[in-house]
């Protein structure tokens, strides 16, 4: 299981694996196989049609994690990276190209497939610490 999915159990959980979990791990990383921006948003958009097809009424979670402008903070950047999100525009987010979508922001995919996930929910900010 990676750090990030440790860290939700962390905190979230506090330490309690008592909420079923279906983690679902994207390749942001190793060449030559990392998903596109837009095969990430269709990974999201696939996943929010498995949830919605359930038979019961469920109350379901999905959660991006990892860095935007990942090793190098760019502000101006996540900011307008977050405002695409909170502005309900989920496909100008799969619109990322380079330079932007290089690897050292590569985490970037988690959040579009999770955008992609919640398209069509409403979205608050609850806090940015660019760090």
């Amino acid at each position: 299981m990676s750090h990030s999915f440790g860290f939700i159990y962390w905190r979230f959980m506090h330490n309690r694996a008592v909420i079923p979990t279906v983690p679902i791990h994207l390749n942001t990383y190793f060449p030559p196989n990392q998903p596109t921006p837009a095969r990430c948003l269709a990974i999201g958009r696939a996943v929010r049609r498995a949830i919605e097809s359930w038979p019961k009424d469920l109350r379901v979670a999905v959660i991006g994690t990892g860095g935007l402008s990942h090793f190098v903070v760019d502000e101006a950047f996540d900011k307008q990276f977050l405002e695409v999100l909170a502005s309900g525009m989920r496909t100008a987010s799969a619109r990322c190209r380079a330079p932007r979508c290089t690897p050292a922001i590569r985490k970037l995919r988690c959040w579009i497939a999770m955008a992609g996930a919640v398209e069509g929910k409403q979205m608050r900010l609850i806090d940015y610490i660019p760090c």
